[in-house]
């Protein structure tokens, strides 16, 4: 794959993204997203394998780390994602294949199951918290947060103060765009 594929370029996802004063929505092209997960009794293991990427490090249960290539976000208890918007699906794949052990835990390809809506603004958080529960007040960069926006599952990263990076599902992306667009519309 030469370059990521974008829903919006594709016409996959309605354009322009919404936006009004205080807010706007980018699509955050992804190159590759894969889930690592730990088999029972084998995410020490895994852990430390990750750990070796980053300067000894894992992400801690609700953060991220990230490099020059790569994301590595806590996913749930012994589980991480993988992302990157310049190493391809392939090249991150045998990047890190080599550090799975199939007997300790497993690699699931989600690049083309996820998409990511770049939300910037400071009133992204008035929003999301239209159908989002989440107190916004300790969000930090770094931060991930699984929840719900409008019934549809999604990760959330704060990608610094005034930028939060939102996966959710390919099929429901659509869905998220026109929640957005319709809680821009008392901002306009």
């Amino acid at each position: 794959m030469d370059k990521p594929l974008r829903l919006t370029d594709a016409g996959l996802l309605s354009a322009p993204l919404p936006a009004c004063p205080g807010f706007s929505m980018d699509e955050r092209p992804i190159a590759a997203l894969w889930q690592v997960a730990a088999f029972k009794g084998c995410g020490d293991s895994l852990t430390a394998k990750l750990a070796g990427l980053n300067d000894g490090n894992t992400p801690a249960p609700g953060g991220s780390l990230a490099s020059k290539d790569f994301c590595l976000l806590w996913a749930g208890p012994d589980q991480w994602w993988l992302t990157s918007e310049a190493v391809s699906q392939e090249a991150l794949a045998e990047r890190f294949a080599a550090l799975i052990d199939p007997e300790e835990a497993t690699m699931l390809d989600l690049s083309h199951a996820r998409c990511c809506l770049r939300l910037t603004g400071e009133r992204r958080f008035d929003i999301l918290n239209k159908s989002c529960f989440v107190d916004f007040l300790h969000f930090r960069p770094g931060d991930v947060i699984m929840t719900q926006v409008e019934q549809l599952a999604v990760t959330l990263l704060a990608v610094d103060e005034d930028t939060t990076d939102l996966y959710v599902t390919t099929s429901f992306a659509q869905a998220l765009v026109d929640y957005f667009d319709h809680g821009c519309a008392e901002y306009r």
